[in-house]
């Protein structure tokens, strides 16, 4: 019953309305001529979903320009091969932006679900705005200082020590005459961060300090940072605390509900006037005891699910939606991931685009050997499923041209789609390896997740067998409408 439900929760929550305002990046890069490049932000802080915030397109020569909105100051990146390029962006700002020399991933890492891009800072030679230089004026001399006294704090739980270093780092902040909201947060929980080490051991203090008193920070991944080091595995710390029984006997029901949960930990008298607070470290406990394995699927959709309807902040409805997402994503009966992309002429196309029929989803490089040995094969599904379902092939190539002359030599009449515009569809999609291969409904579900591959003697089977599955289910959900002979009657006479 809980999963005939998500489809509606997941699609249909409503946020409440922000006010964005434009920010414009534009700038030369050579090096990136003909590329689109995908600035993105985190959904959250707890699931690090993507979200795209635009697309800059460097023309053939290399210029780009592109104005977007933003609602607040924004961490925003962009992958560029092997490395990641970030900069903090401001409403009503402008930035001409430097993007770094172009350093290709190598193919071993390209689709290694644990490789991590350097991070590096993105080169701005002119702005309206110098909070990216306060910031990483700042960030330097007060990283410099955590690394080089945070093992000395734990260990003595040093907080003379701890309070010397903060000291030092509001000096530098103060050093930046930057008297703006997001650069005194980023000082603050900075701050936060060596105030912690010193008390691992008292978290209550320093909740009473940083936490329980302010709004979260919902957006700000200072504040994460610190949130993390001093509520870790959330849920799991309740069930040690003065709400341990009435916590322990929520987790224990059949089927938990999030508004239960949040009044038992109420009993601690620390969270009860922290509405926000309470709320959101539950969405994150729920998420980290999921993958910590002290949470079983069943209860973390119940908990979830009911979050969405039940917490009194947006901020834990989000979170909680964006999780349901991430965890239900890519289960078979579940919407498949949209995307928009480009074909090979330039054409715009939706997933959505193709509802009506099946979609045998593909995604591909034209360098990978196992691809090339399937692309003869998609040719014959393409021929054999022509008026009964769409192949369609994701090429992740960087490089495009390469794609499209492997399918000019070849002569595919499957539909190939460039990935250069949303890159972050791979993510969505769940893509560790190539080839992995989709069946989509006609309806835009998944079928099969993940599918056989074309060489798969299998396919044509569990292809007819989805294709009967979706008619008869169909039909079950509307059934063909039977006259008796007393309707034929009438109709007779009415002629």
């Amino acid at each position: 019953m809980l999963r005939a439900f998500l489809a509606f929760i997941l699609i249909n929550i409503t946020m409440l309305a922000v006010h964005a305002a434009p920010v414009r990046f534009y700038g030369y890069a050579p090096e990136y001529k003909g590329m689109a490049i995908e600035m993105n932000k985190y959904a959250d802080f707890i699931t690090h979903e993507l979200l795209p915030v635009c697309v800059l397109d460097v023309d053939s020569v290399g210029n780009f320009d592109v104005t977007t909105d933003v609602e607040d100051v924004t961490y925003a990146f962009a992958d560029l091969g092997a490395l990641r390029a970030y900069i903090y962006v401001e409403p009503e700002k402008e930035y001409e932006l430097v993007l770094p020399p172009f350093t290709p991933r190598a193919d071993v890492d390209r689709l290694n679900p644990y490789f991590q891009p350097e991070l590096v800072e993105m080169g701005i030679a002119q702005t309206t705005s110098r909070l990216n230089e306060a910031l990483r004026n700042f960030y330097v001399y007060a990283d410099s200082l955590y690394n080089a006294n945070a093992l000395r704090i734990v260990k003595q739980r040093n907080r003379r020590l701890a309070d010397k270093v903060i000291a030092a780092c509001d000096s530098v902040a103060r050093l930046q005459q930057c008297d703006d909201k997001y650069f005194n947060d980023f000082v603050r929980y900075q701050q936060a961060r060596i105030f912690t080490l010193a008390r691992l051991k008292a978290p209550q203090k320093v909740a009473e300090k940083y936490f329980l008193h302010d709004s979260v920070a919902f957006n700000h991944e200072a504040y994460w940072q610190t949130l993390d080091l001093v509520y870790n595995n959330f849920l799991s710390m309740t069930l040690k605390g003065k709400a341990s029984a009435k916590v322990r006997d929520v987790l224990s029901q059949p089927a938990p509900h999030f508004a239960d949960l949040s009044a038992a930990i109420s009993a601690d008298s620390s969270f009860l006037n922290a509405p926000q607070l309470r709320e959101m470290l539950i969405v994150k406990g729920i998420y980290d005891a999921y993958y910590s394995g002290s949470l079983s699927p069943m209860a973390t959709d119940t908990l979830l699910f009911s979050a969405v309807a039940e917490a009194t902040t947006e901020p834990a409805q989000i979170a909680a939606n964006n999780i349901l997402v991430r965890l239900n994503r890519m289960r078979v009966g579940t919407m498949a991931p949209d995307f928009t992309l480009y074909d090979f002429d330039g054409v715009e196309r939706k997933l959505s685009d193709f509802r009506g029929l099946f979609v045998y989803l593909s995604f591909q490089h034209s360098k990978n050997f196992a691809s090339q040995k399937d692309f003869p094969a998609l040719q014959v599904i393409n021929k054999k499923y022509e008026r009964l379902m769409y192949v369609v092939n994701i090429f992740t190539d960087e490089n495009v041209d390469e794609a499209k002359a492997l399918v000019a030599r070849g002569k595919y009449n499957w539909l190939p789609l460039s990935y250069t515009n949303d890159q972050a569809v791979v993510l969505r999609y769940g893509i560790t390896h190539e080839p992995s291969y989709f069946l989509i409904d006609p309806e835009g579900r998944l079928a099969l997740s993940p599918a056989p591959a074309p060489t798969e003697e299998r396919l044509v089977t569990a292809v007819a067998q989805q294709m009967q599955k979706y008619k008869t289910e169909k039909m079950r959900r509307n059934p063909p409408k039977i006259r008796d002979i007393y309707e034929m009657v009438r109709e007779v006479r009415n002629r």
